[in-house]
C-alpha cells in the first residue's frame, strides 16, 4: 500500500455573517486565496494530531487534494558492480564450505594484501593460512552477515568495501561473533575479475 500524506483542503464557500469565521479563529490553518461578492476560497492545512477551535461554516463546497508518495527507487547497479558483489558473497561461501580450491581461484597471481590476522603482508601462496589455522583446531566458519559499504569501478580496476560478521564455531556450535572491515582491489583480465590487493581490520563498533 502506498503511503498517503494529508491533506490540503480547498474550501469553496459563500460565507455570510453568521457564526465564527474560521480565518479569525484559526488563522494558523486557514488562508484566504480568493474573495469577492459571490464567494471566498480558503486553503486549509491541518497536520496529523493538530486540533482547531470550534467554528461554523455556511453552505459550501469542499475539495480534498491527496498526494501519494512513491517508494524511492534503489540506486542502479552496473553489471560489473553486481558481478563483484556476487563474487564477494561467493568468497565467503567458499570459506564456509571449506572449498579452498574455488577460494584460491578468486585471487590474482600477483596478489599482495595485508589481512588483519597477519603480522606482515602476504602473497597468494599464503591467502588460505587464516582459514587453515582455525580449521586445524576443529573450528567451523559461519557467515552471519555481509553488509556493503561502497564500490567503485574504474575501467578494469574496482575497489569494494564492506563489513563481514562471522563466527568460528567449536564442536558445541559456540563462538563469538566478529565484525571485520574488508577492502578488496579487483582487476579485470579478459572477462574475469580477480582480487589483486586488499586489507582487513577488526570493527571496534557496530557498523552503520
Amino acid at each position: 500500500m502506498k503511503p498517503t500524506i494529508l491533506i490540503p483542503l480547498l474550501a469553496v464557500a459563500s460565507f455570510i455573517a453568521q457564526g465564527q469565521d474560521p480565518v479569525t479563529t484559526s488563522p494558523k490553518y486557514y488562508k484566504v486565496l480568493l474573495e469577492n461578492d459571490h464567494m471566498r476560497v480558503l486553503e486549509y492545512r491541518l497536520k496529523a494530531g493538530e486540533k482547531e477551535p470550534m467554528h461554523s461554516h455556511p453552505a459550501g463546497v469542499v475539495y480534498v487534494l491527496a498526494v501519494d508518495l512513491k517508494t524511492a527507487k534503489p540506486p542502479q547497479v552496473s553489471k560489473d558492480e553486481q558481478t563483484l558483489w556476487d563474487l564477494e558473497h561467493a568468497y565467503w561461501r567458499y570459506v564456509q564450505d571449506h572449498d579452498l580450491s574455488s577460494y584460491s581461484n578468486l585471487w590474482h597471481e600477483r596478489f599482495l594484501g595485508w589481512p588483519s590476522v597477519s603480522a606482515a603482508p602476504v602473497h597468494k601462496d599464503h591467502i588460505t593460512d587464516w582459514i587453515t589455522a582455525q580449521t586445524s583446531k576443529g573450528l567451523v566458519f559461519k557467515t552471519n552477515e555481509v553488509k556493503p559499504a561502497s564500490i567503485q569501478v574504474t575501467g578494469d580496476v574496482a575497489m569494494v568495501c564492506y563489513w563481514i560478521t562471522f563466527r568460528w564455531l567449536d564442536h558445541e556450535g559456540k563462538g563469538a561473533a566478529q565484525t571485520v572491515r574488508i577492502t578488496h582491489a579487483w582487476l579485470k583480465t579478459a572477462s574475469d575479475w580477480h582480487i589483486i590487493g586488499g586489507m582487513s581490520m577488526p570493527e571496534t563498533k557496530a557498523s552503520p
